[in-house]
């Protein structure tokens, strides 16, 4: 499974993420014509949001979920998470966000097997969730569908995101 969340083979970049090189990432990205250009515009919004180039994310994270256009919609649901995650913590505009999160969630709804699936359901920290009730049923789901497909970058996520929904809900037993 490649590194960036549920995408097709591509050794190069998961190399570069590997050793966490982002800009090669980014170069990759940019001029890889052997992948599809919808999924390397994901990538470079990806990776200009981590640049703090939050207006060239936007329109690659844009782009990206346009040109996905029918294809399968659980790609454009990454690209809604992470254009989601710019409106919360660099715009400052959760209910914009929200409205990202809400649009990544209808388009994985009948994918409830795909890895883009726990990604919709758990796009923010634990802490920054606040409906608890729902993040322990998100975590739970996404920690059984991490385990299954082997994810353990995801199963660590739905972890800590269990564990704050528990500790919210007071479901930690006493010592």
């Amino acid at each position: 499974m490649p590194a960036y969340i549920g995408g097709p083979a591509w050794p190069e970049l998961d190399e570069a993420l590997t050793r966490r090189d982002f800009p090669t990432v980014l170069a990759l990205a940019e001029n890889d014509t052997s992948i599809d250009v919808a999924e390397r515009q994901l990538v470079i919004g990806i990776c200009r949001a981590m640049f703090h180039q939050s207006e060239q994310a936007v329109a690659a994270l844009v782009d990206s979920m346009l040109t996905f256009g029918a294809l399968p919609p659980a790609r454009a649901a990454v690209a809604a998470v992470f254009l989601g995650r710019l409106h919360y913590f660099v715009h400052d505009s959760p209910s914009v966000a929200n409205g990202w999160f809400a649009r990544a969630r209808r388009l994985v709804a009948e994918h409830p097997d795909c890895i883009e699936h726990a990604l919709a359901a758990l796009p923010l920290p634990g802490c920054d969730i606040i409906d608890v009730t729902q993040l322990h049923a998100d975590a739970t789901t996404a920690l059984a569908l991490a385990r299954r497909v082997g994810d353990a970058n995801l199963e660590a996520k739905a972890l800590a995101d269990l564990g704050t929904a528990q500790v919210s809900r007071a479901f930690v037993p006493r010592a």
